[in-house]
Parts: C-alpha cells; sequence; structure tokens
C-alpha cells in the first residue's frame, strides 16, 4: 500500500502478508506508483505452474479413485472436476487481477483516504478511526473463520475423507482455495471501507434532521446550502469509486458465484441422494464431506450478498435523511438546496453488479435458494421415478461402494 496520505495500511496488513506468502503481491511501491516487481513476480509463476502440474497429474488419476458401479459415482466425478478446474481457474483470474488492477484498486483507496480528509475536517475524525479500528477486527476474524476454518481445516478434512491421493488433493485445492478466499476477503473489507464513509456522511444528516424538527427556524447556520452541497459532492465521490471497484472485481464475483451455487446444487443432491436411498450407512464420510463443502459455498453466497446489500442501502439511504429535514417555508433557498441535492442523489443509485448481468443483494439469495430448490426436487423425482420403474433392477441390487 502506498504510505503517502493512504492510511489503509495497517488495516490490510495481515492480508497483504498472507497474499505475500501466497505469491498473490508480485508488486512493489516505488515512488508512491504501483510497478510489478520482477523478483516477487518469479515465486508467483513458479507456484502457479506447481499447482497447474500438480492438477494435471490429479485428473490422470482421478479414474483410479471412483469405483463406476455407485449409481451417482459420474455426478461426484464431475464435481470434483469442476471445483479443481474453477478453482484453477479463479486462481489465474486473481493472479491477472493483482498484476493488472492492484493499481486501480490502490488508486481508488486513494480516493478514499482524501474523503476521509474531508470528513476530518467536518468533524468525524473519531467516527473514522473507530471505524478503521473495527474494521480490522472484522479482517482478522475473516482470516480465521475463512481462511483457517472453512480452507485450510476444511480441506485437510476432505483430503482425509480420501483412501487414494490424500496429499495430492490437499496439494490441488488448498492453494487455490486460498487465493480465492483472498480475493473475497479483499472484496468484503473494500465494501467495508466504503460503507463506513457512507455512515459518516448520514450519521451528520441525521443531525441536522433531529435538529430541524427541534428548531421551528431551521436552519440557522448561514453555510448550510454550502454543506449540503458539500456532503453530496463526498457522497458522489464515494458512489462513483463503489462502482469503480465493483467494475475490478465484477468478473471474478461472477465466477465465485456461479461455481458456488453450482458446486451447492451438486452437492446437496447428492448428499439428498444418498440418504434418501438408503446409502448413508456406507457413505456418511462422504455426505458429512459434501455438507461441509455447502457450509462454505453458502457462507461465501450470503456474505457477499450482504456486504452488497449493506452497502448499497446505506449509500442509498442518504437521500431518505435527506427530505427527512425540515426546512422553515420562509427560507426558499435552503429549501431549494435540499431538493436539488436530493434529486441529485435520486439520478446516482448505487447498485453492485456481477459483469451487469446480475445485482448482488439479499435478492440473488432469495432467487438462489428458490432455483436451488427447484432443481433439487426435479432432480430427486426423477430418481424417485427411475427406480420405482419395474423395468429396473432393484436399487440393493448393485454394488453401492464407492472408493475416494
Amino acid at each position: 500500500m502506498p504510505r503517502t496520505g493512504l492510511c489503509f495500511e495497517d488495516i490490510f496488513k495481515p492480508l497483504i502478508i498472507l497474499s505475500q506468502i501466497l505469491g498473490m503481491a508480485p508488486y512493489a511501491i516505488k515512488n508512491d506508483k504501483i510497478i510489478i516487481s520482477k523478483i516477487r513476480l518469479i515465486p508467483s509463476i513458479i507456484l502457479i505452474t506447481i499447482n497447474v502440474a500438480l492438477t494435471v497429474i490429479y485428473f490422470k488419476n482421478l479414474n483410479e479413485t471412483f469405483d463406476i458401479d455407485f449409481a451417482k459415482a459420474g455426478t461426484i466425478k464431475f464435481l470434483s472436476m469442476f471445483r479443481d478446474l474453477g478453482g484453477t481457474t479463479l486462481m489465474v483470474v486473481n493472479t491477472a487481477f493483482c498484476y493488472y488492477q492492484s493499481s486501480r484498486m490502490l488508486a481508488e483507496l486513494e480516493k478514499i483516504s482524501h474523503v476521509d480528509k474531508e470528513l476530518t475536517e467536518l468533524g468525524l475524525g473519531d467516527n473514522i478511526k473507530k471505524a478503521n479500528a473495527s474494521i480490522k477486527r472484522s479482517l482478522q476474524i475473516l482470516l480465521i473463520i475463512v481462511h483457517l476454518v472453512f480452507i485450510t481445516l476444511g480441506e485437510i478434512a476432505s483430503a482425509l475423507v480420501r483412501q487414494h491421493g490424500t496429499l495430492l488433493y490437499l496439494l490441488v485445492n488448498l492453494y487455490p482455495r486460498l487465493m480465492i478466499g483472498g480475493m473475497n476477503i479483499t472484496v468484503y473489507i473494500v465494501s467495508m471501507l466504503i460503507e463506513e464513509r457512507f455512515k459518516s456522511i448520514n450519521f451528520l444528516f441525521t443531525q441536522k434532521m433531529i435538529e430541524s424538527n427541534q428548531l421551528r427556524k431551521y436552519p440557522t447556520e448561514f453555510d448550510f446550502s454550502e454543506n449540503i452541497r458539500h456532503l453530496v459532492s463526498l457522497h458522489k465521490i464515494l458512489v462513483k469509486i463503489s462502482k469503480e471497484i465493483n467494475s475490478v472485481f465484477s468478473f471474478q464475483l461472477l465466477l465465485c458465484i456461479t461455481m458456488n451455487f453450482i458446486l451447492l446444487i451438486g452437492d446437496l443432491y447428492t448428499s439428498m441422494y444418498i440418504i434418501f436411498f438408503g446409502l448413508f450407512t456406507k457413505h456418511c464420510r462422504l455426505v458429512f464431506d459434501m455438507v461441509k463443502h455447502c457450509i462454505g459455498y453458502i457462507f461465501d453466497l450470503f456474505y457477499v450478498a450482504k456486504r452488497s446489500s449493506d452497502l448499497c442501502e446505506e449509500a442509498n439511504r442518504t437521500k431518505v435523511l435527506l427530505l427527512g429535514i425540515k426546512i422553515d417555508v420562509e427560507k426558499e433557498d435552503e429549501r431549494n438546496s435540499v431538493i436539488a441535492s436530493a434529486l441529485k442523489l435520486m439520478q446516482n443509485k448505487l447498485e453492485i453488479t456481477a459483469c451487469k448481468l446480475f445485482n448482488i443483494d439479499n435478492a440473488l439469495l432469495f432467487s438462489i435458494c428458490g432455483a436451488a430448490s427447484s432443481y433439487l426436487f426435479i432432480m430427486l423425482q426423477l430418481d424417485i421415478g427411475s427406480n420405482q420403474n419395474p423395468t429396473e433392477a432393484p436399487m440393493g441390487a448393485n454394488n453401492t461402494t464407492l472408493i475416494i
């Protein structure tokens, strides 16, 4: 992180250290500008090349770990391949982001630091410091939950479930998952930073709204209209920053959401199939492993939707607070200033999207739940109908052993 004027280096320090270990930070700061470091680029290329080579070896030996007699072995094999290929794809995308998009993100963070200076001059310096401290704690908690629990311990547990290729599976899956988790946490923390700045602006508008309800001749200050325009200008800058950062991470978010949705459907379907058709006793470890994966997918989908929804809600709430300010009927200039500013905010609505294909908000979670329920119901109905067909052999007649 650049040191001049940018106060976020301490917040992002744990994530920066982890990124350097994983080879996700092959850049250096020179003369306050980000440049690609050839020295740091070498470990990144080596780690990615090794992971790709291990993935190829893993796929060549994949057939040896599955028994084709199990009815859903093909589905499980597809999910395993899709998970590995999806992780490798996102790993490459994240690496490309580090090379080509980091400068854009750092430039937007620099703009946030300029907004902080403006807010500090308005008397919100303590609010900003408390918000930064809270965000730093949130980052540390997310690193423990995501990187330590869901990814590291989760992938170790998944590797131990397998009877063959345990170490190879762990090496293939752990590194890409750590990189994906790092990207997700970066999105979460940056959205928190911007959301807290919107909260600071809304705090000032809330104070003015409360004061206007207490005074009969409001506003009393001479520079009321100028202050309103200044706050609206800062709000506009933050919305622009949010949209720019959204464009930086948009493709990665699209891939991540799509991959999590497909894997969530597949793992839930396979787990329910095993349970409904009396195979749980033989494959309980497989079910527990898939349920563990599903918890991780649900967390990723829920948290990215929550962060985006909270950010947009806080940004779009400003116009409501502004219109809640009661202006005395005799103060026409101030009233016109409030109306004009509110119209500007209405025309500058913030929405976080995935490549502008769909909005990332709470409504997305309901859509995912509805689609997942429909798919699972249809697929299970087809399986039930197929197993009730008298022309087919009973389920118990088949060898339902699955070796992983």
